[in-house]
């Protein structure tokens, strides 16, 4: 812990990355059975694009609100884990 403020953070406008520009989902491709999305697109976002197509994950995380990045980082479990795995087990990259 330090209680030195760290300003060169909040200055530094080079090295800021905006987040918000993180959440689309690019492609879906149908052959290879993959999507390919930004770690910022949630599971609800994700389930309005491929349900209407006849598609959906493996492992599908039942709140709307996580994301594709929290649930790799955060080792995400479902219902349906016991079959096919972890969340990240289904991801190709």
């Amino acid at each position: 812990m330090s209680f030195r403020s760290s300003l060169y953070k909040v200055n530094n406008k080079r090295n800021q990355i905006d987040l918000n520009a993180l959440r689309d989902i690019i492609e879906l491709d149908e052959k290879n059975q993959t999507v390919r999305v930004e770690p910022l697109v949630n599971m609800g976002q994700l389930s309005r694009f491929l349900i209407p197509l006849g598609w959906t994950l493996q492992v599908l995380p039942e709140m709307d609100d996580l994301t594709v990045g929290g649930l790799i980082m955060g080792f995400g479990i479902e219902s349906s884990s016991h079959k096919y795995g972890l969340f990240q087990h289904s991801c190709v990259e």
